[in-house]
């Protein structure tokens, strides 16, 4: 297993620049089955590049504060359940790297994070360096960590990550249902994490019980607005 070499020092800036590219490139739109889909992709990136870090204070006052706790806990639960010391991760949809204390407190050997929205992917390379201003005293994470933007639902991420494959985990947490706009989207969801996974490796995938919104939708009993 390679590993790149610009990460042997946790406490380093992550990656170099190229990494900050949107892994999108020409010809490999196939499997984007029409206008509309990746427009669809476009606004959710932009959504979650626009969303600002909140302080404790506004994530307590949120409509959604338990349903957030409730995820949290069940993440927290999955990773310490299945991750190793010094397993390599990947994990797509990383979002703003509110999982990376999770992963170092199973004491992971390498992380590799990939999101669409490029604000999501700086707000998590601020996260794994530390933000002095923020908590001057939060200790370093203890494992090197590559972070790039890009649509994990598109991209051939194989191709991207073949010096940093396999994968002793793979996990997407609560996103995995935005890949099911359409199957060709989908099943490039789920080819990613096949051809990066190693043979008996571990998939953690989360998402939403549509069968259950809908029931509540239709009974009048699902009042929370996202």
């Amino acid at each position: 297993m390679k590993r790149r070499g610009y990460e042997e020092d946790a406490s380093a800036s992550v990656g170099p620049p190229q990494s900050r590219a949107r892994l999108n490139p020409p010809g490999d739109s196939s499997f984007l089955e029409d206008g509309s889909t990746e427009d669809l992709a476009r606004k959710v990136a932009d959504h979650y590049s626009q969303r600002t870090n909140q302080t404790l204070e506004e994530r307590e006052a949120s409509p959604i504060i338990h349903l957030k706790k409730l995820n949290n806990w069940i993440k927290s639960v999955l990773i310490q359940l299945y991750a190793r010391r010094g397993d390599a991760v990947l994990d797509l949809a990383c979002g703003k790297g509110g999982d990376l204390i999770k992963w170092d407190k199973a004491k992971v050997g390498y992380y590799v994070g990939v999101d669409i929205a490029e604000g999501s992917i700086e707000d998590c390379r601020t996260r794994y360096n530390g933000d002095p201003e923020q908590n001057p005293r939060r200790k370093r994470f203890t494992f090197p960590a590559r972070l790039i933007c890009g649509d994990c639902y598109e991209a051939h991420l194989d191709k991207v990550l073949e010096d940093d494959a396999p994968f002793d985990i793979c996990s997407c947490q609560f996103a995995l249902h935005y890949s099911w706009s359409t199957e060709a989207r989908a099943r490039r969801a789920l080819a990613n994490v096949s051809a990066l996974l190693r043979p008996g490796g571990t998939f953690i995938g989360t998402m939403p019980d549509a069968n259950v919104i809908i029931k509540k939708l239709r009974e009048g009993t699902c009042l929370v607005q996202w």
